[in-house]
């Protein structure tokens, strides 16, 4: 009999134990903050922690670049008759040391997408933003030779700012690429209306652009 309750008692505890675990709470990690990254990164640097100074300073030019996409977007033209902006998605992603590393190598993309008002209203414009990449030196020197352009495409100026226009799929789409400074629009548009793209994309819309992108 005493043997019987010395094997039972531990396995009574047993779900006692199980039960503790469960109740365990992870909190949140708080979101970094720019002043405070920065000012730990130059503590670091003084004490020649120079892993965790690189770290912070990453983490800082992640939170720069959520900003920074949260302009550009701003600076977006609206959307056309009979479309509307796509709901924005959350870029608080891009506050960590992986998307920092990459920004600073890379540049910002940013993506922006139209959708048509009514079902059945045709295709989403789509428009993607390659912020600062040093990338583009290839683009810069085929848009600065027209008789590098394909076949189907026509060069637009937009004053100081090159462009080039493109048919796709048998002349039903038309792309869009915009070398502004040291980055490209891309917007791909889902018809053969000329006119309607290039009135979404005038003068206005690409000197305010120009003027976020270069600040």
């Amino acid at each position: 009999m005493l043997r019987r309750t010395v094997l039972l008692a531990p396995l009574a505890l047993l779900p006692l134990v199980s039960f503790a675990f469960v109740q365990e709470r992870v909190k949140p990690k708080a979101a970094d903050d720019f002043p405070k990254c920065l000012e730990t990164a130059q503590k670091a640097w003084h004490e020649e922690r120079y892993g965790e100074c690189l770290r912070q300073l990453q983490n800082a030019t992640g939170l720069a670049a959520t900003k920074r996409v949260e302009a550009i977007k701003a600076s977006l033209p609206a959307a056309p008759a009979g479309y509307k902006i796509a709901p924005e998605k959350n870029t608080a992603n891009q506050a960590n040391p992986f998307v920092g590393a990459v920004t600073a190598g890379l540049g910002s993309v940013v993506t922006q997408r139209y959708n048509p008002i009514e079902r059945g209203g045709g295709q989403a414009i789509n428009v993607t933003v390659t912020a600062d990449s040093p990338l583009l030196q290839m683009f810069r020197m085929w848009v600065a030779n027209p008789a590098m352009l394909p076949a189907g495409s026509e060069l637009i100026k937009y004053g100081a700012h090159n462009a080039v226009l493109k048919k796709e799929q048998g002349g039903q789409k038309r792309n869009l690429q915009i070398l502004i400074g040291n980055s490209l629009v891309d917007v791909n548009w889902p018809n053969a209306d000329e006119d309607a793209l290039l009135a979404m994309w005038n003068q206005a819309a690409v000197d305010k652009l120009d003027r976020t992108l270069n600040r």
